[in-house]
């Protein structure tokens, strides 16, 4: 009975043993297989964030091109406006020279209808102050008018 006893208790202790190994060798498969879940995990990562990083730069790259071609855009369509009102500005300018020139004769023709106004007599003497005073204002009133419609004359 000693015997089988010993016996039962190697072979206890031979299961347990070859248990223990088996765990052991379950356990560091187990290692290894997480070992290598986590660095396939981290390549996955590194290359979503390759992914993620090459998509922001192609993101970039496209928003340069776009705020570029706004630019260009815009710089186009300001040089248009500029040359196109200069454009309207020198039509302006030739249209209004024509039209001095057009008039040219005519004005002239007025400017010396007004020049021509003029009094033949010289001016009379008299003996009131009142009315001495208003011919003293009188003359330099009609040189007023007559200025006066000369530079009106001369703007149109």
């Amino acid at each position: 009975m000693e015997k089988e006893r010993k016996a039962l208790e190697e072979e206890k202790r031979l299961a347990r043993e070859k248990a223990e190994k088996e765990a052991e060798e379950k356990r560091k498969e187990q290692e290894r297989i997480d070992a290598e879940n986590k660095k396939k995990q981290e390549e996955l990562e590194r290359q979503q964030a390759e992914i993620q990083a090459e998509k922001e730069r192609l993101a970039k790259i496209e928003a340069d091109r776009i705020a570029k071609e706004q630019a260009e855009q815009k710089a186009k369509e300001e040089q248009e406006r500029k040359e196109r009102e200069e454009q309207e500005r020198k039509e302006a300018e030739e249209l209004r020279l024509k039209r001095i020139e057009q008039l040219r004769p005519d004005k002239e023709k007025i400017e010396g209808y007004i020049d021509s106004i003029v009094f033949t007599k010289d001016k009379p003497t008299v003996k009131d102050e009142e009315l001495a005073d208003f011919l003293d204002n009188l003359m330099p009133e009609l040189q007023d008018f007559k200025n006066r419609y000369l530079e009106e004359l001369e703007a149109l």
